[in-house]
C-alpha cells in the first residue's frame, strides 16, 4: 500500500520456499492484525486528504449555522456577546487547571510503567496532543503525544499503552456520570448504552490481542497491567476529576445566565464528549454543540442553550490552543514535525 501511494514500480523475486512443519502465525489473530494495518494505512491517507478535510470542515459550518438559523442568529449572537466576563474568566482559569490533572494522570501512567517524567512536561505533552485533536478531524494528538514523550526516552510502546488506559477510563468516567445523570434527570438517552457496548468492545478486543507477539501485543499487555484494582482507582478518581471540571466549566456559564441545572448539565456534558468519539469535524465542532443544545434546551430557552454549548467548546478550544501553542515553543517542536 505505502508503494503504491509512492508509485514505486514492483519487481517480482523468485525464491526457494522450503516448508517448516511448525509454524507460529494464528488465521485468526494474524489476519485480523493484517486487516486492521490495512486499514490504518487508509484511515493515515484518509486523515491527510484535502478532500476529507475540507468535508469535515464544511460539515462543522453547516451544522453551526443550521443551529444558528433555527435559533435565532441576532438573539444567540446577543446572548454571546453580553456573556458575563467575571463568570467566563472563572470558567477559563477552572479548565486551564485540568490540564495539570491530565498531564499529573499520565505521568502517574506512565510511573506505574516504569518511567518517571516530570509533571510540568506531561502537562505541556497533553496540551500538545490536545491542540493536535482540535485542529484534526481524526484524533492524532495521541500519536503526537507519543513522539514527545519519545523525547525523553519513553518507547512509543509504553505512551501508546498509557494513552489506551487513559481513554479506557475517559470513556468509564464519561459513561458513570451520564448514567449518573440519567437517573436523577429522568431524561433518557441511548448514548451512555452504546458507549458502554463500545468499551466492553475495547476492553475485549484488549484482551485478545494482549495474547499477540508484536508490538500491537507488547502494547495490550502493558495496559493490561494498568487494570489491576489499585492503579484503576488511582486513574479512575483523576478521570472522573477531570470530567467535573468539565462539567464545572459549562455550570458556570450557565450561572452567567442566572441558570442553575446540574444533573442536565453533567448529561449534556457527558453526551456530548461521547459524540466526539466519532471524528467527523475537527475537535467535533458542530456535533459537539448539537448535542449539548439538544440536551440543555430540556430545561432552558433554546437559544440559552445554542449559546451555552459555543461559549462552553469555544472556550476549552481556546484555552487549549493557547496552551498547546505555548507548550510547542516551550518544547522547541513544531507543527510540521508533529505532523
Amino acid at each position: 500500500v505505502l508503494a503504491q501511494k509512492e508509485s514505486l514500480r514492483i519487481k517480482e523475486i523468485p525464491v526457494v520456499w522450503e516448508q517448516c512443519e511448525e509454524s507460529k502465525v494464528s488465521m485468526s489473530k494474524d489476519s485480523a492484525y493484517m486487516l486492521g494495518q490495512v486499514i490504518q494505512k487508509w484511515a493515515e491517507g484518509a486523515r491527510y486528504s484535502r478532500t476529507f478535510l475540507a468535508f469535515s470542515v464544511t460539515l462543522a459550518l453547516t451544522i453551526l449555522a443550521g443551529l444558528a438559523a433555527y435559533t435565532g442568529f441576532s438573539r444567540v449572537a446577543s446572548l454571546v456577546l453580553s456573556a458575563n466576563p467575571y463568570y467566563l474568566l472563572v470558567a477559563t482559569l477552572l479548565y486551564s487547571t485540568s490540564f495539570l490533572m491530565r498531564g499529573e494522570r499520565f505521568r502517574y501512567i506512565i510511573s506505574q510503567l516504569d518511567y518517571a517524567t516530570p509533571l510540568i512536561f506531561s502537562s505541556q505533552s497533553v496540551a500538545v496532543s490536545q491542540t493536535m485533536n482540535v485542529v484534526t478531524p481524526v484524533r492524532v494528538g495521541d500519536v503526537a503525544r507519543a513522539y514527545i514523550f519519545r523525547m525523553r526516552s519513553v518507547p512509543f510502546t509504553t505512551s501508546l499503552s498509557g494513552l489506551a488506559v487513559e481513554r479506557i477510563f475517559d470513556l468509564i468516567s464519561i459513561v458513570l456520570l451520564a448514567i449518573f445523570a440519567i437517573l436523577l434527570t429522568g431524561l433518557s438517552s441511548p448514548s451512555p448504552f452504546y458507549a458502554l457496548a463500545l468499551l466492553a468492545t475495547v476492553v475485549a478486543g484488549l484482551v485478545a490481542v494482549s495474547r499477540m507477539e508484536n508490538i500491537i501485543g507488547k502494547i495490550a499487555r502493558d495496559a493490561r497491567r494498568l487494570m489491576n484494582p489499585k492503579d484503576s482507582a488511582a486513574i479512575l478518581i483523576q478521570s472522573l476529576i477531570i470530567w467535573l471540571i468539565d462539567v464545572a466549566v459549562c455550570s458556570i456559564i450557565l450561572l452567567g445566565f442566572n441558570i442553575s441545572c446540574l444533573p442536565v448539565t453533567i448529561l449534556a456534558v457527558s453526551i456530548a464528549n461521547i459524540s466526539k468519539v466519532i471524528p467527523l469535524t475537527p475537535g467535533g465542532i458542530g456535533t459537539y454543540e448539537a448535542v449539548m443544545t439538544g440536551i440543555l434546551a430540556s430545561k432552558t430557552d433554546l437559544d440559552i442553550a445554542f449559546a451555552t454549548s459555543l461559549l462552553d467548546h469555544g472556550l476549552k478550544n481556546i484555552v487549549t490552543l493557547l496552551l498547546g501553542g505555548g507548550s510547542m515553543l516551550a518544547l522547541n517542536i513544531r507543527v510540521k514535525e508533529l505532523k
